[in-house]
């Protein structure tokens, strides 16, 4: 795929939707392009983050494991973002990323977003509020989950 490509590949993910043509290509130039087989383990639950992953072509599944009884799996196809928050900030994977199918994804390790931002700053407060928006938008979730939980009846 060409830098071209990787680009318009860029585009498509939400975080990046309001990026200009200069940014993306930065991003995708600082990124590491990976040939990932099916069946290959990306990453796992516990590991220090570095980077997030832009699915390009195939398929990724991430299963966190609440419990030794529940856990959810996330399925990611081509466009997806894999670890957004490893972008901005050091943590550990929450979940163990595994191929599905033959996949193709885009690294994007943290200090490459951290060298794009500080070229853009208005970059940086739109991510901002992007972040704000989802960080709102999860606490409603939990807040209505909350709700749903306290009508269980305890058993």
């Amino acid at each position: 795929m060409s830098l071209t490509n990787d680009i318009a590949s860029l585009q498509r993910v939400q975080l990046f939707s309001e990026f200009n043509e200069e940014q993306l290509r930065l991003i995708a130039f600082g990124g590491q392009k990976l040939q990932l087989p099916e069946g290959m383990e990306l990453f796992h639950n516990g590991q220090t983050a570095d980077g997030g992953f832009v699915v390009l072509s195939g398929e990724i599944s991430l299963e966190i494991n609440h419990s030794e009884k529940s856990s959810n799996i996330t399925v990611f196809g081509p466009g997806s973002l894999i670890g957004e928050m490893s972008l901005f900030t050091r943590n550990r994977r929450i979940g163990t990323a595994s191929v599905t199918e033959n996949s193709e994804v885009l690294k994007i390790r943290r200090d490459v977003m951290h060298r794009v931002l500080s070229e853009y700053p208005e970059l940086a407060a739109r991510l901002h509020d992007h972040i704000a928006d989802n960080i709102v938008s999860i606490g409603r979730e939990l807040d209505r989950v909350g709700k749903r939980l306290e009508r269980m009846p305890e058993s």
